[in-house]
């Protein structure tokens, strides 16, 4: 069942994050900044009661404006990986009511995320990507002039 987060499920997101990016503690400490702020969507994936999948959406901003949300970090855990899960929390996510009129920006495996219709924006720079080859974009169609696409601090925060 996929649901969204309550302030109940924090310790178990915790602990699914840590087993799920070991040895990296960042994308846990990641996750409890962007929720101490107000602007972000968060959801998981319950199998009898145990959460096995998380995805957390944060603000994208231009020039301090939200124009969207990143999609990170979205994950399974180790013992439920290869069976569609991820592919289904993020497709049904996105079609959310919450994010279905929103760009989405992403920065990692083009394969992957291609299959969900994200493709290569040459405009938002991805200040993490300095090539902007693992960057991508959904629903973002602007023809503006190249920009760097902000994070909001927590992105840099978290690890410090």
């Amino acid at each position: 069942m996929i649901r969204k987060s309550t302030p109940s499920d924090s310790a178990a997101i915790s602990e699914l994050l840590l087993k799920a990016f070991s040895p990296s503690s960042y994308e846990a400490q990641l996750r409890v900044l962007v929720v101490s702020e107000d602007d972000f969507h968060e959801w998981v994936l319950e199998v009898k009661g145990t959460i096995i999948a998380h995805i957390l959406y944060s603000p994208a901003l231009r020039s301090s404006t939200k124009i969207g949300y990143h999609l990170a970090p979205v994950c399974v855990h180790p013992d439920h990986q290869k069976q569609g899960i991820g592919t289904q929390l993020i497709r049904e996510t996105l079609q959310s009511a919450e994010l279905r009129d929103e760009s989405i920006f992403v920065l990692g495996d083009p394969a992957l995320y291609e299959r969900f219709g994200f493709l290569k924006t040459w405009n938002a720079r991805c200040p993490y990507d300095s090539s902007n080859q693992h960057f991508r974009a959904l629903r973002w169609n602007t023809e503006d002039p190249k920009f760097a696409i902000e994070y909001p601090p927590a992105f840099t925060q978290a690890g410090e």
